[in-house]
């Protein structure tokens, strides 16, 4: 069935030719299909889309569009997308995630009587085992609302606003408060997008992402990238209180009631320890890793990881990015 729906499609990347082909092809074989697919392209402007069944897409009357300006964020992207659609609904899709095949058709049905938004979800699979780490450390095995595979009436835009522009990441969040705190009613939509790339990523991209991304969305992130530096400012606090305890109060005298034997041993351990259970088992069984992977030995490097992961976040928060 054909439906009255731009797709916008943000490539804001000089790669992923493959991706964005492969996901064109995926929306013109579903039984459930736009009339208008968007793709806004930042880097490459004659990109050839070549890998795709065009004589299907005309069979069933798809119009596949492309529009170019360079160096576009994100949020640039996805405004230059809604400004030239030409249906009063819009959906948005990422070359790194294919949708299921009753995604268009569930989302649409949403957008029923006072409903204008249908929330898109994300479910980030991992097969190899490296990508199975990063997602323990990361985003977990839970299902994420994002504004990929969001379907939207158009209007709400005069409401809420568009995206803004001038950041590299943390956009799509900003917009998801603005949806909220003006009280929009909104459904989510229960057939997601699978998002494929964790598979390709080395442990390096991730950090480097994790980098970039919080030192973009810093003003955004502000509370959390702080509860990092309380949390290392207190832990070298009690480490340096630790390392001058028997020094001060104890004179060094191992007689002496205040003294403490290995005390900066033990401080140091107990918030290793302390780092190694939240990092490493109780945050990735919160967020739904399978126990049988964390134990008994991954939890280690689980937690290994994120040390990194979050001395980029305190890193990025002292880190001024031009945009």
């Amino acid at each position: 069935m054909r439906h009255n729906i731009s797709i916008i499609i943000p490539f804001i990347n000089n790669k992923g030719a493959t991706e964005i082909n492969f996901l064109l092809e995926k929306i013109i074989e579903n039984k459930n299909f736009p009339s208008e697919v968007l793709i806004i392209l930042s880097h490459d402007k004659k990109l050839k889309l070549t890998n795709y069944n065009k004589k299907k897409a005309s069979e069933k009357k798809i119009i596949i569009r492309k529009y170019f300006k360079k160096k576009m964020y994100p949020g640039e992207a996805r405004n230059l997308g809604i400004k030239k659609s030409t249906n009063d609904i819009i959906g948005f899709l990422d070359t790194s995630t294919i949708p299921s095949n009753l995604w268009l058709k569930t989302g649409i049905q949403k957008l029923k009587n006072d409903i204008a938004i249908s929330w898109g979800q994300t479910f980030y699979c991992a097969e190899k085992y490296k990508a199975k780490i990063i997602r323990a450390s990361t985003v977990g095995s839970i299902i994420h609302k994002t504004v990929p595979g969001t379907i939207l009436k158009k209007k709400i835009i005069n409401n809420c606003g568009i995206f803004i522009e001038n950041i590299r990441a943390g956009e799509d969040g900003d917009w998801i408060r603005r949806i909220n705190l003006h009280e929009i009613k909104n459904k989510i939509n229960n057939q997601y997008l699978y998002y494929t790339k964790l598979n390709e990523l080395s442990f390096f991209d991730v950090i480097k992402k994790w980098f970039e991304y919080y030192s973009h969305s810093k003003k955004f992130n502000h509370v959390l990238l702080q509860k990092n530096i309380y949390f290392l400012a207190l832990s070298i606090f009690f480490i340096l209180v630790s390392y001058n305890w028997n020094g001060i109060l104890a004179g060094w005298n191992t007689a002496s009631p205040q003294y403490i034997p290995n005390i900066t041993k033990t401080t140091i351990s107990v918030f290793l320890s302390l780092y190694i259970l939240i990092r490493g088992i109780i945050i990735p069984i919160k967020k739904k890793t399978n126990i049988s992977f964390i134990f008994p030995t991954n939890f280690l490097i689980i937690a290994f990881f994120s040390f990194f992961l979050d001395a980029s976040k305190t890193l990025a928060f002292f880190t001024y990015i031009q945009n």
